[in-house]
């Protein structure tokens, strides 16, 4: 490894990130981070439960090291990362090389200047760098220089899914096949006379199947838990596997002690054991208690990786590629291999590689997953732009400024991953019970065991008739020993501290994790989460700020069709031959219920093409006077005609509407088409000419029909009341 020379007394201290395997609740946490924090070169240790990972900052000793004292109180642990601690920028490369040269070529690269670490793991490589001083590209030439093949990992140091907890299945099967011999097959009349054949004198045929098929469960499936209590036993640090292992265990043992009694018996007193039979349930019992935790723990884990969702979310944001322009040749290169200085271009609808600038033209960023802003923000030629936000309209270049730690999306990754390391004030009362909570179902247990045992035997309160309910015994004493027995197990077979220990975790990444996806980062981790639940009255300092993050229309108006018949007379009949020629109507699931005002005439006003006002002649006047006169009586056929003609009318209007923002690149753009197609109930046409005016609007041409779509106060005049209709819609839904 080589290290630039600023890095002074930074050069021995470490940061080494380890996963953890088999920690099941808040008591394994703990003995890992007390584990580690017990080490002399070990400055801190925190150890997040939800992901099964341990942080470790040390100075002096190996990641090796960390890992077997890990391994020595029953935990599994490999290095994630393990690299200097710096404070300056700083990019993780991930690279899978091939090739005879390898160990040359890592040697090479290791003296190249500006090159902080190099870890490699079978044919992974991970090398550390300062962007300022070497460029990721360069440094893959090095290493193929030495005749090595280098491709990128994209899936390095990605979250890793939880995979299917080890001997799941076994004890699915073979609880599955207890179930059958023990509650299904002994109701068939002829396999009933099988199952309690003696095979030998005292030992019945269903006691056998049943043990045989506990056993794998007890011993091969439930081996972690038995190991894991072994270790826990040892640190000192009881867990959930203590009161797993022992509860199962007792309760299998205490079910092979009762066969060899009743096998025993027969020799001893010459007849069948007539004394209380152990029940099936309790060779079914601890496959039912070790299946059904396996089973928790793979819902565990997957609610986990939903808890995790946001980090996930932040990890996709992502590209694997990027435009790199090369003069006036466009290549397409990994991310990863991005450097500082070099000149991308970025399409409609792609994701921004990393942060850096605009260099030319101007377009519409998409933020919101980064910022929580729904509304696009305006990009101009100088202006900042950050990496992870969607380009919405417009092609532009940019010049990469920022990389690696350095980006906006890397600190907020570490922002979450630190919020989330943190402890709510309740969860440290939380975690206090939980460690003496399974020393203390132990000491219940033998409470509760003493307790049965002096109403049995000495105070003789329970009599011996209510143990054996209506049989008859000839081994009462062992009878009143397993009836005290069983009390003192199921003590041990319900308490289980894992729900206590994680629910408060899994809450609080849940919290941060959401409110990361939603551009709100809690920097000083869960205490605020706790505080907030304290909360009676928020203000906020800006209008707009409670969005859903997706525009919609929330109302529409037109003018009456027979207002200005010339202006709809083009328009009407150019959505007929449209329709004619698709002959086909667009079927609608669920058709829009938009509300529709319809202006009358009295109110119009159409600007000129100058757009001024325009004043009726008195022939116009006198019409409008005799049209006033003429009443349309409701259910007339002139009354039907004129709502059909308005409702054809709504529907070409949609129609030309959604056809012409086909084409658009405007963030209102997906939502129009999206609401005509299902308003005008037709296909929608493609533009045959299509012109985007910045800050107007569009315009298109549809066959012979020109539509023009912008703001109102582009086309119409202040006293038109399209206009009056808008400022009075505005203000309604604002208030």
């Amino acid at each position: 490894m080589s290290a630039s020379p600023e890095d002074g007394p930074l050069a021995s201290a470490r940061h080494a990130v380890l996963q953890i395997g088999g920690m099941t609740c808040s008591n394994c946490s703990f003995a890992v981070e007390r584990a580690l924090n017990s080490l002399d070169f070990v400055e801190k240790c925190q150890v997040d439960l939800i992901n099964g990972k341990a942080f470790v900052h040390y100075s002096g000793g190996t990641a090796a090291d960390l890992c077997e004292e890990v391994e020595a109180i029953g935990f599994d642990a490999r290095v994630l990362e393990d690299e200097a601690a710096l404070s300056g920028a700083h990019v993780v490369l991930h690279l899978l090389v091939e090739g005879k040269g390898r160990d040359a070529g890592i040697a090479s690269l290791e003296s190249t200047p500006g090159v902080l670490e190099c870890r490699a793991d079978v044919d992974e490589l991970c090398v550390t760098f300062d962007p300022l001083h070497a460029g990721a590209r360069d440094l893959v030439a090095v290493l193929k220089k030495h005749g090595l093949q280098v491709k990128t990992d994209h899936a390095g140091g990605k979250l890793a899914a939880e995979a299917v907890p080890r001997g799941l299945p076994t004890a699915v099967l073979l609880t599955m096949g207890i179930i059958l011999v023990s509650d299904v097959l002994p109701c068939i009349e002829h396999c009933e006379h099988v199952l309690y054949k003696h095979l030998v004198p005292g030992l019945p045929c269903i006691t056998v199947l049943l043990g045989a098929l506990a056993t794998p469960v007890q011993l091969f499936c439930g081996f972690r838990f038995h190991l894991g209590a072994y270790h826990a036993v040892m640190s000192g640090v009881w867990d959930m596997n203590v009161l797993i292992s022992l509860g199962t265990a007792l309760c299998f043992l205490y079910s092979l002690m009762v066969m060899l009694f009743m096998i025993v018996a027969f020799h001893i007193g010459g007849s069948t054991m007539d004394c209380k039979a152990p029940p099936p349930s309790y060779f079914e019992t601890p496959c039912f208690v070790i299946t059904t935790i396996l089973v928790g723990k793979y819902l565990e884990a997957w609610a986990r990786s939903g808890a995790s969702q946001a980090l996930r979310q932040l990890l996709a944001l992502k590209p694997q590629t990027a435009h790199l322009l090369r003069g006036v040749e466009v290549e397409e290169v990994p991310a990863q291999l991005l450097q500082l200085g070099d000149t991308l271009q970025v399409f409609p609808g792609e994701t921004v590689p990393t942060d850096g600038v605009l260099t030319s033209a101007s377009a519409d960023f998409d933020e919101s997953l980064l910022t929580g802003e729904s509304r696009p923000v305006r990009k101009a030629a100088g202006d900042v732009v950050i990496g992870g936000s969607k380009c919405v309209t417009g092609r532009v270049e940019m010049r990469v400024e920022k990389l690696g730690s350095q980006t906006m999306l890397s600190q907020i990754m570490a922002l979450v991953e630190e919020a989330q390391l943190s402890r709510a004030p309740v969860q440290h009362i939380a975690d206090q019970i939980a460690r003496h909570f399974v020393p203390g179902i132990v000491a219940l247990s033998v409470v509760t065991w003493g307790v049965w045992f002096l109403l049995v035997y000495t105070w003789q309160v329970v009599p011996l008739a209510s143990i054996l309910r209506g049989r008859t015994s000839n081994w009462p004493e062992l009878d009143k020993a397993f009836f005290v027995l069983e009390h003192g197990l199921n003590v041990l077979l319900v308490a289980c501290p894992c729900a206590l220990g994680l629910a408060t975790p899994t809450a609080v990444m849940a919290a941060t994790g959401a409110a990361a996806s939603c551009g709100i980062l809690v920097r000083s981790g869960a205490k605020p989460l706790e505080l907030g639940s304290q909360v009676q009255k928020v203000v906020l300092d800006k209008t707009g700020t409670l969005t859903t993050g997706k525009p919609s229309a929330v109302a529409a108006a037109l003018v009456c069709p027979w207002a200005m018949e010339e202006s709809w007379g083009e328009l009407l009949q150019a959505f007929r031959d449209h329709r004619a020629a698709s002959k086909v109507a667009r079927k609608v699931a669920f058709a829009s219920d938009l509300p529709t005002d319809w202006l009358s005439q009295e109110a119009i006003r159409w600007p000129t093409a100058s757009c001024e006002d325009s004043s009726p002649s008195p022939s116009e006047s006198t019409k409008d006077s005799e049209s006033r006169l003429r009443l349309t009586l409701p259910g007339s056929e002139a009354a039907k005609a004129r709502e059909q003609l308005r409702t054809e009318a709504e529907r070409a209007l949609w129609w030309a509407l959604g056809s012409a923002e086909i084409s658009s690149e405007h963030s209102l753009a997906k939502e129009l088409v999206e609401l005509a197609g299902q308003k005008a109930r037709v296909s929608l046409s493609k533009p045959e000419s299509f012109e985007n005016l910045t800050g107007v609007g569009l315009r298109c041409m549809l066959g012979d029909l020109s539509v023009e779509v912008t703001a109102a106060k582009h086309i119409l005049s202040s006293q038109h009341a399209l206009l009056g209709w808008t400022e009075e819609t505005s203000g309604t839904m604002s208030s």
